[in-house]
């Protein structure tokens, strides 16, 4: 079973799309019971803000997730909506990460491509065409809500260092200044998250990316697709959408190049295409869960310093490890006696002596 009804199957999406009589329902905006609904989901999705009266303070209420993915699917059992749908592919999104946004814009992508006449908001309004209500619906995508909630998915998620998001790495980069009320929380650092991107399961990196480009692919068929129905300049605008997932792709591009993975392009068509399964089964193959590999000879040992060196060079250039570590890189081919010699010529004398050996025979 290939990705596409994997993710369907474990969402659940031919529930969501089914429809018995082929309709959509009716619009939720001329029926007040489908509207209330529709009310209680932007509610779970937006939380409440912190309020203050007079010397009371009313603390912030996150939103609730998973009370909206719940509201959401029910909602277009009943109406086939994009909003709805906007909003559920957002609770997937929190809740399952970048798997569910995948699966979320799969949804809206079939609601587009199996309801194009039907589907909410319709096209026709009161006897005329205005396709800006949809284009609307699907521009959600690129809300600054959305785009908060794509940047604090995590994008590395080590069990020894941490997890971390976009946020935290466009923290560390210098990218955006921290926003934090509490003097006392520490701050991303980037060696940390690289420290963690190199400790995290390899087979996890992959999987992730290969949903993020997925998701950038739908996004831009979404967009060609109300270019051909419509006009070009009849399209829904996913750029800041496109433009986040890019960068989360970039990288992880650049991770898996630092560990050794060759992905190419997996988009591609035909026997040029790189299979992703092939990949993580080669790769894991070769690696333990955790990123490290068994090493099983001395030239792989010197590999392997020559990486952390690298390391340190790139992401911590005051370190002094590598001074050690360099020094101890000339060791691994010596013997004991010979690696004695090289740290404390002046004891080489009293090992031979508590060992036996006579230098003169």
């Amino acid at each position: 079973m290939d990705e596409g009804n994997l993710i369907a199957e474990r969402f659940k999406l031919q529930e969501l799309l089914f429809s018995e009589d082929g309709s959509c329902g009716p619009c939720l905006d001329d029926n007040t019971e489908l509207y209330a609904d529709f009310n209680v989901i932007e509610q779970w999705v937006n939380g409440k803000p912190e309020q203050v009266m007079g010397d009371a303070v009313i603390h912030a209420v996150p939103p609730n997730w998973g009370k909206a993915r719940q509201s959401s699917c029910e909602l277009l059992q009943k109406t086939k909506d994009l909003r709805v749908a906007c909003y559920l592919t957002q609770s997937f999104l929190a809740e399952s990460q970048f798997e569910g946004l995948c699966a979320g814009l799969n949804l809206i992508r079939s609601l587009l491509t199996e309801y194009w006449e039907h589907v909410h908001p319709q096209l026709i309004i009161d006897g005329d065409e205005d396709p800006e209500y949809r284009i609307n619906a699907v521009s959600y995508l690129s809300n600054p809500s959305f785009i908060e909630s794509v940047s604090r998915v995590n994008i590395v998620e080590s069990r020894a260092v941490g997890r971390y998001c976009l946020k935290d790495y466009r923290i560390a980069s210098g990218e955006i200044e921290a926003v934090n009320s509490d003097p006392d929380s520490s701050q991303p650092e980037m060696p940390m998250i690289n420290a963690a991107f190199m400790d995290a399961e390899l087979d996890g990196l992959i999987q992730s990316r290969r949903w993020v480009s997925e998701s950038i692919e739908i996004a831009s068929e979404v967009t060609q697709f109300f270019a051909e129905k419509l006009s070009p300049e009849l399209v829904p605008q996913l750029g800041p959408l496109i433009e986040e997932l890019g960068q989360i792709n970039n990288i992880y591009d650049d991770i898996l190049t630092r560990r050794n993975v060759s992905i190419g392009s997996e988009s591609a068509e035909g026997d040029e295409a790189v299979d992703g399964d092939d990949i993580m089964q080669d790769q894991l193959s070769k690696a333990p869960p955790g990123g490290s590999r068994e090493i099983t000879s001395r030239d792989e040992v010197v590999k392997q310093i020559d990486q952390i060196c690298k390391y340190y060079e790139i992401y911590e250039p005051s370190s002094p490890v590598p001074l050690v570590l360099i020094r101890a890189k000339k060791w691994v081919m010596m013997d004991f006696m010979a690696i004695m010699q090289d740290m404390s010529p002046d004891s080489v004398q009293n090992i031979q002596k508590l060992a036996g050996l006579d230098e003169s025979k």
